[in-house]
């Protein structure tokens, strides 16, 4: 596909919220490397919202979309009025008629694929933890409160979902279409592996059990990782800090296991805070003492009462609670 081209179907995909990370790194890049870029794209989002409101009309009419997109794109004005020209060259006219034969195909079709493209994506909020079967045969496993949106079919040549929360996805291998799942942040692009991803506002991070795993930031053009097994990293204020995996805790809300040998007290406590969502800290006046305490315990699907009283009795610490929160401290 000519660059032209792969530009124009990033501009139609990006409108209809389509566009992977990738796809609008490479936009924003062309975007950046001419002003001239900026001003077409400009012109061309504008036809594509014209062509929005001609469809929210439900008059599909083929004539009258052809005027319209003509109207926009500076093609088929007879009358002798000023007409400006941000750049009369011949790629810009190509440009703009393949993104009017983009348009007019949706009308041609009658409306049914806007339609269809709103209707077969589901999303799925996760009231507790749960799982849900991809149409490809992947598995998702939600934690409460995260959001999925998927198609009821995967067609074209990726497979994408969008994810705010935190799952643990076990994909299908299909070397030809790469699973893509698209965050507030990144994309995170596999072929088929195991891996958890959790994103918030402020971060994302990708933990991966087995196989590859690429992550792509959304806000830095070609800044990308690639992971293995074994490895994590987070991605914050666009910059990638990775890390090994030192246990299997990150999944414990999913299989209820917390299992820790000679680690760090400040990770036990970290962990728990995780899996327990309720504040465990440590006391400020002895912090750095507590801090040098190694542990191991396990918990599997302990409640948090028995879980903190074991806590208690391995460190010989004392426990209070303060405010909503548990505090550990030394007499």
């Amino acid at each position: 596909m000519l660059q032209e081209e792969r530009i124009i179907n990033i501009i139609v995909k990006d409108q209809r919220g389509q566009a992977t990370a990738e796809e609008l790194a490479l936009l924003n890049q062309w975007l950046s490397a001419d002003p001239a870029n900026r001003q077409e794209y400009g012109e061309l989002v504008l036809a594509w919202q014209e062509s929005g409101r001609l469809m929210a009309g439900q008059t599909f009419d083929t004539n009258a979309a052809w005027s319209k997109i003509a109207t926009r794109t500076g093609a088929g004005n007879t009358k002798e009025t000023p007409v400006r020209h941000i750049r009369s060259t011949p790629f810009l006219s190509r440009k703009r008629w393949m993104l009017a034969a983009a348009v007019i195909a949706i009308f041609i079709i009658g409306g049914y694929l806007w339609n269809h493209y709103n209707t077969t994506w589901q999303e799925l909020v996760a009231y507790n933890n749960q799982t849900l079967r991809l149409p490809d045969g992947s598995t998702v496993q939600l934690r409460k409160g995260a959001i999925i949106r998927y198609p009821l079919t995967f067609e074209g040549a990726e497979r994408l979902v969008h994810l705010t929360g935190e799952a643990f996805f076990d994909v299908q291998r299909n070397e030809t279409h790469p699973f893509i799942i698209n965050t507030s942040h990144a994309a995170v692009k596999v072929l088929g592996t195991s891996f958890l991803v959790n994103t918030t506002k402020e971060t994302d991070e990708v933990i991966v059990v087995t196989g590859r795993v690429s992550v792509t930031s959304s806000a830095a053009a070609g800044r990308q990782v690639q992971l293995k097994a074994g490895e994590r990293t987070i991605l914050q204020n666009d910059e990638f800090r990775q890390s090994k995996v030192p246990n299997d805790n990150y999944i414990a809300w999913n299989t209820g296991l917390l299992d820790f040998k000679n680690a760090p007290l400040t990770q036990v406590l970290e962990d728990m805070q995780d899996y327990y969502e309720v504040p465990i800290t440590l006391d400020n006046q002895h912090q750095e003492a507590i801090a040098a305490i190694n542990i191991t315990v396990r918990f599997d699907h302990q409640p948090l009462e028995q879980a903190l009283e074991e806590i208690r009795l391995i460190t010989g610490l004392s426990m209070k609670k303060d405010a909503g929160k548990v505090v550990f401290y030394m007499k």
